[in-house]
């Protein structure tokens, strides 16, 4: 996986970068669980 840096990112420091970019990863695989969540509850729907 690449972390891309957006443009308006590139005035930050480093260590602000890292930060920003953790937060859009934590986002990202938050999603991705609230996602497979409803798959695993779609599943359960449907097998009933």
């Amino acid at each position: 996986m690449t972390i891309e840096l957006h443009q308006e990112d590139e005035s930050l420091n480093l260590e602000d970068r890292i930060w920003l970019e953790t937060q859009r990863l934590q986002r990202f695989l938050l999603k991705e669980k609230e996602e497979k969540k409803g798959r695993r509850k779609l599943l359960e729907i449907i097998s009933e």
